[in-house]
């Protein structure tokens, strides 16, 4: 009988390290599979802000809010983006929120200021002048002298360029900063 124990001891140790080896061998495909799988998920780069510069041939600021307000509703009306238009302050904020509402006699877009305090109206177009872009991050339209620090959070970045200095000094700068962080430009010359 002692003779009989110690094989049979033997042969349920081995099916026990068979066992073990072949557990071990699924957990260890398992926990490499759902590594690759989380590194693969978390090494992935943010998608990279697309940028387009309209440069139109007109030297007036209005033909720029004009356009701008155009780009604007075809986001809305054709792509169905949700778009946030950055100016200076709340005096460019409140004429372009008056130039929305009469730009096309035909034509309705729904906006809404973006309000500093934190409460956001229901509209897919916001204008705002401060650093809280609220839950935008499909379209920024950039009418601002300064690229706002937060543009990068979105799909993409629109500017609108006239033929005046300030406007060409300031938009060359943005245009220089993108481009030299291989941001993806695309330049839409309208002369």
């Amino acid at each position: 009988m002692l003779a009989y124990l110690p094989s049979q001891q033997r042969r349920q140790r081995g099916h026990i390290q068979a066992a073990t080896d072949v557990l071990a061998a699924r957990l260890s495909h398992h926990v490499a599979s759902t590594l690759e799988l989380v590194v693969c998920r978390f090494s992935r780069r943010p998608p990279v802000t697309r940028v387009n510069f309209y440069i139109l041939g007109d030297t007036q600021e209005s033909a720029r809010l004009q356009f701008a307000c155009r780009l604007i509703q075809q986001a809305v009306t054709r792509q169905k983006c949700d778009v946030l238009v950055q100016v200076d302050d709340e005096a460019q904020a409140r004429a372009l929120d008056e130039l929305l509402w009469v730009f096309q006699p035909d034509a309705f877009v729904p906006h809404a200021l973006l309000d500093p305090s934190g409460s956001i109206e229901e509209a897919p177009v916001h204008i705002g002048w401060h650093n809280d872009p609220g839950p935008h991050h499909q379209l920024l339209v950039n009418l601002s002298t300064q690229l706002p620090a937060f543009f990068a959070r979105f799909e993409r970045l629109s500017e609108v360029v006239v033929q005046q200095q300030d406007v060409l000094h300031y938009t060359r700068e943005h245009y220089r900063h993108l481009r030299d962080r291989g941001y993806p430009i695309t330049d839409h010359d309208m002369r």
